[in-house]
């Protein structure tokens, strides 16, 4: 439902929050169920944020070498290995699956110009993340 109050609109959707509501073209007030009210401008987003910007050094590869972009060890380095498990903790099968993909990926990379199938793939990519 909405209703025009001079140049704010004011808009009543009922248990809708988050992201998924973006005014355009208006200023528009919107209220929650408490009462509180926040006036937004033109593009603003409702909701909370979903994503968050860290600063940090990632231990990414880079292609098509595979090595680490920071340290320039081969990926995945010893920063990158504990990064991945701290992010994949409660989820190690799809962390095996992830650096199954690498693997791959770095196999394709690493023999597109004809050279021989690296030896140390399996123990660079999997060996290290099994789950005990």
């Amino acid at each position: 439902m909405s209703a025009s109050v001079g140049s704010v609109r004011e808009i009543c959707v009922p248990g809708r929050t988050g992201v998924g509501a973006v005014a355009f073209g208006a200023r528009v007030r919107c209220s929650d169920n408490n009462g509180s009210s926040d006036l937004i401008e033109d593009g603003e987003r409702l909701g909370t944020t979903m994503t968050k910007t860290i600063q940090s050094t990632d231990h990414l590869y880079a292609r098509p070498a595979w090595d680490c972009r920071a340290c320039r060890q081969p990926w995945p380095c010893a920063s990158a290995k504990a990064s991945l498990l701290t992010e994949f903790r409660g989820f190690p099968s799809v962390l095996t699956v992830y650096l199954s993909v690498q693997m791959y990926d770095a196999f394709r990379d690493l023999t597109s110009h004809g050279e021989t199938m690296p030896a140390d793939l399996y123990e660079r990519f999997m060996s290290w993340a099994r789950v005990n």
